[in-house]
């Protein structure tokens, strides 16, 4: 008679179609969604990712920082293959299987997948007091309202780090630009003959100066005038513009403003130079942001 009720009940487990409450799920009432979706046609792969998704929401809601959701996922197949192993022996009256029935219902407490350090991640007092609470036999304590000015700052703060992860993002990506614009295979050919291009372009002008001083008696003027600023490292690394194509550009655009060339500082060394000099900056500048947080 006892094992015909339970049959339209679910062995220990009773199907339901959602998770409800103010509580951390247990495992329990996480077997059960698997067990409704799977009984209406989802394979336990889907019915898993499914309450998965779902009761992340709970803690979530609680602020508690969880584990990786492919352990959770491990977690909880452990936890489905142990079901199935009592349910398999359901039907022996034997004192070893009343035994395994009462360990496995001790151990559908609340499905614990708390981050390994989630007390010392979280700030909030309250929280920490919760959790602690929740994974006491009984699931002591209850969610409360969402708190609408602490969501805001939670969600302030998670904006401000999404622009910082942003900066070091790009600051990283900034000195891969011309590389991947290359192709992986002409990187080493590339830089090398960029240096070779670069000294002999520099005993070119070199020669030009000194012949120039030469013929008039006088010294080769000195480049004094600076005109890379830290947007306009920026912009030439954003446009992918090489240190050789960017001597020409800001060469001929000298002209355009009525400056001579030979008095403004443009080779490519000294562009090379300021580049990675902003490309620094901006590194120091997101690692500052990050640390601030």
């Amino acid at each position: 008679m006892a094992t015909a009720t339970r049959a339209k009940k679910g062995y220990m487990v009773s199907p339901s179609p959602a998770l409800t409450g103010a509580k951390l799920p247990s495992c329990k009432e996480v077997l059960a969604v698997v067990h409704f979706h799977h009984g209406n046609g989802a394979t336990y792969k889907d019915a898993f990712k499914e309450v998965i998704s779902e009761f992340l929401q709970f803690w979530e809601r609680a602020r508690i920082p969880t584990m990786r959701p492919d352990n959770i996922l491990t977690k909880l197949e452990k936890i489905e293959q142990g079901y199935q192993l009592v349910k398999k022996n359901r039907h022996q009256e034997f004192k070893a299987q009343t035994k395994r029935e009462s360990v496995f219902m001790e151990e559908l407490e609340v499905f614990d997948v708390a981050h390994k350090d989630a007390l010392s991640i979280m700030k909030i007092k309250e929280d920490k007091a919760f959790l602690v609470a929740q994974r006491q036999s009984g699931r002591l304590g209850y969610m409360g309202s969402i708190d609408v000015e602490l969501a805001r700052k939670e969600e302030r703060s998670r904006k401000r780090r999404q622009v910082h992860e942003e900066r070091r993002r790009q600051a990283q990506h900034l000195p891969t630009l011309a590389s991947v614009a290359m192709g992986p295979g002409d990187s080493s050919s590339a830089s090398a003959s960029a240096r070779a291009e670069e000294s002999e372009e520099e005993f070119r002008v070199q020669q030009e100066q000194g012949a120039v001083g030469t013929s008039r008696g006088v010294s080769p003027p000195k480049r004094v005038k600076n005109v890379i600023t830290s947007s306009l490292a920026a912009t030439l690394d954003r446009t992918n513009v090489s240190d050789r194509g960017a001597v020409f550009l800001l060469t001929e655009a000298a002209r355009a403003f009525g400056h001579e060339p030979e008095k403004v500082n443009i080779n490519r060394s000294s562009i090379r130079r300021y580049r990675q000099k902003h490309l620094a900056v901006v590194r120091l500048t997101a690692k500052g942001g990050l640390e601030d947080e």
